[in-house]
C-alpha cells in the first residue's frame, strides 16, 4: 500500500512537471467531477433497482437508468460490429 502511495505520488509529480502544475490539477478535479456524475446519474438507478427487485439471475436487464436510455445503445445491435 505504502509503494502504492509513492508511485502514485512520484507519477503524479513527473505529470505536473510535463504538461505544468495547473493542467494537471485541472485534469484531476475534472476526472473527480466526471466520476462523481456518472456515480450518481449512472449507476444510482442501478444500485436502487438492484436494492429493490431480487436477483435475475439468468435473465436478461433492460437498462432504465434516464441518462444511459436504450436508444443510446443502439449501436451494440449493429449487424456490422457483431455484438447482437
Amino acid at each position: 500500500m505504502a509503494l502504492r502511495r509513492q508511485q502514485e505520488r512520484e507519477a503524479d509529480a513527473m505529470t505536473a512537471q510535463i504538461v505544468g502544475e495547473r493542467t494537471h490539477s485541472d485534469a484531476l478535479l475534472r476526472l473527480a467531477v466526471r466520476r462523481a456524475l456518472t456515480d450518481e446519474q449512472f449507476w444510482k438507478p442501478f444500485d436502487q433497482r438492484a436494492t429493490r427487485e431480487p436477483s435475475r439471475r439468468g435473465k436478461s436487464i433492460r437498462v432504465s437508468s434516464p441518462r444511459f436510455s436504450t436508444t443510446s445503445i443502439n449501436w451494440m445491435r449493429d449487424p456490422r460490429f457483431g455484438l447482437n
